[in-house]
């Protein structure tokens, strides 16, 4: 069965617009047509569009029961094991939303072992029920994190002494 190129929104966009043409065509006002015409324009052409359009390659992040590992774009791999995980910390950007602007910072008991996961990673949710799971994860930190668009650090959990 083929699918209907078009979601709900792009359809009931394409109907306003299309309505709003019609509209100033009837009365004769030009500018509404034409923006309104370019509108219908591009959603109807959304398809051809997305087709095209090169999908950006993404960092993805897998995860057993000794390890995590987050392998990067260009093929490089950050890993830290469970029982090297010390704390995790939530950094966020202020670069969204057109890039990854949260990172789930994994830090190991050596600072300078640890990774940074992108929330945008493939396989991130996994991990991120995962990490739920861990005694003490701060999941208000996380919500806190979600809302924000400044650079900021948010602590999420720390190993128990």
């Amino acid at each position: 069965m083929r699918r209907w190129p078009y979601s709900i929104s792009e359809l009931a966009a394409m109907a306003v617009s299309g309505l709003f043409t019609a509209f100033g065509l009837v009365t004769g006002l030009v500018w509404p047509a034409l923006f309104f015409g370019a509108c219908l324009a591009i959603f109807a052409l959304s398809p051809v569009l997305r087709k095209y359009t090169p999908e950006r390659p993404k960092e993805s992040v897998e995860f057993d029961d000794t390890m995590v590992r987050r392998r990067r774009v260009n093929g490089t791999v950050e890993a830290i094991t469970w029982d090297e995980l010390d704390a995790i910390d939530i950094v966020t950007t202020d670069e969204g939303p057109y890039v990854d602007d949260v990172f789930f910072v994994l830090i190991g008991r050596d600072p300078s072992r640890g990774c940074a996961i992108s929330n945008e990673a493939k396989g991130f949710p996994l991990l991120l029920a995962r990490l739920q799971g861990l005694p003490g994860f701060d999941n208000g930190a996380v919500i806190r994190a979600m809302t924000t668009a400044v650079n900021a650090r948010f602590v999420v959990w720390r190993r128990p002494d």
